[in-house]
């Protein structure tokens, strides 16, 4: 959210670059404190799943699940830095397309294939999220590097009466 507000400022003062940079910045801090979380989630999975409930019959089907599942921390720091960029940028459009692309027609589907119809339980449905972060991310890629989220979104009042 704060590379949104950030990038639409600097976006608005011309300052293109540094909404990059802020882009940049948020991404690298998230994904170090996604790291964090990932190895917390790989080393200590019972003990974070303690803190919901006692229940060792939870336990033993969460840690199944976190076992694909915190995957997706390190794929999500990098998907969102690029929407706060593309909705900063005015190109709300997109983030909400390729967030309902990556929940809708990618996790839902996965988790439904790899969890249920190849009998992989809670460790399949749990894959459905890093695999719909790493698209969402990637078509974030994509769209960064093509530059359109340059292209301004919004009509100067000059343009909106000729129109």
């Amino acid at each position: 959210a704060s590379i949104g507000a950030m990038s639409a400022q600097n976006i608005g003062a011309g300052r293109e670059e540094r909404a990059v940079q802020t882009m940049k910045v948020g991404m690298v801090t998230s994904f170090c404190l996604s790291v964090v979380v990932f190895v917390l989630a790989s080393v200590f999975p019972a003990q974070i799943l303690r803190l919901f409930a006692d229940d060792e019959a939870m336990i033993a089907e969460g840690m199944l699940y976190l076992k694909t599942f915190k995957f997706n921390y390190l794929f999500a720091s990098l998907w969102f830095s690029f929407n706060g960029l593309f909705i900063g940028s005015g190109h709300t459009k997109f983030s909400l397309f390729n967030g309902m692309m990556a929940s809708i027609l990618i996790r839902v589907p996965v988790a439904y294939l790899v969890g249920i119809v190849w009998q992989n339980g809670l460790s399949g449905v749990g894959m459905g999220g890093p695999v719909a972060s790493f698209i969402g991310a990637l078509n974030g890629l994509l769209f960064f590097l093509s530059g359109r989220w340059r292209r301004p979104t919004v009509l100067k009042d000059k343009e909106k009466l000729s129109v």
